[in-house]
């Protein structure tokens, strides 16, 4: 946790254009969830359990 607020501390202070940061914003997030997809794919298991 305290290292979650640390970085949301960090991006703030430096405060990056609006464009730059919600593009890395997104890239993140998809990096995540293709990790995600590719290791429920590697051990057989369903992810994501449900979609919102």
């Amino acid at each position: 946790m305290t290292t979650a607020a640390a970085t949301a501390v960090i991006v703030t202070l430096q405060n990056p254009p609006f464009w730059t940061f919600l593009a890395l914003l997104a890239l993140a997030s998809l990096l995540l969830v293709a990790v995600g997809l590719a290791g429920a794919r590697a051990t057989g298991r369903t992810y994501p359990t449900y979609w919102f």
